[in-house]
């Protein structure tokens, strides 16, 4: 019965594969809204994309977190500013946008909001950057330029 059950749970795990493919190890969301796609990455994922310079890479913590250390090349737009949604509402929507926050909360948010806007393909940071900084990735100061 046990090597029966271990079978199935087998074939069930093999089955799982064939059915979702193979892609990257991160979780994919969706919304009925966009016609794109929003993705969290790992740290080491999202460090691949981040050197894309066609792509907008976008800090949503505030201006203290910022000045704390941001990921070199970020624009930062506050996600706790009230004329948050408008900010953002300028980028352009057909560019790849890479979001990250302290934790991955925020940018989250931010994804989802900015999916709901239309944008195309949208990527979260996920952790945030302590995610980032724990894989050893390095961040930038900007009173130390």
């Amino acid at each position: 019965m046990k090597r029966l059950i271990g079978n199935i749970w087998c074939i069930a795990c093999i089955g799982s594969l064939v059915l979702t493919g193979c892609g990257p190890t991160s979780k994919e969301a969706t919304t009925e809204q966009s016609t794109g796609f929003a993705m969290d990455l790992s740290a080491e994922d999202f460090s691949k994309y981040t050197t894309d310079s066609t792509c907008i890479l976008l800090d949503v913590r505030t201006h203290q977190e910022f000045q704390s250390g941001h990921i070199p090349g970020a624009l930062m737009i506050d996600y706790y500013n009230e004329d948050f949604a408008d900010r953002i509402s300028t980028l352009d929507k057909a560019k790849t946008i890479y979001i990250y926050c302290r934790s991955g909360g925020r940018s989250g948010r931010a994804m989802n909001m900015m999916q709901e806007q239309g944008f195309d393909r949208l990527y979260n940071l996920d952790g945030g950057i302590k995610a980032w900084t724990g894989a050893g990735r390095s961040v930038s100061y900007p009173d130390r330029q």
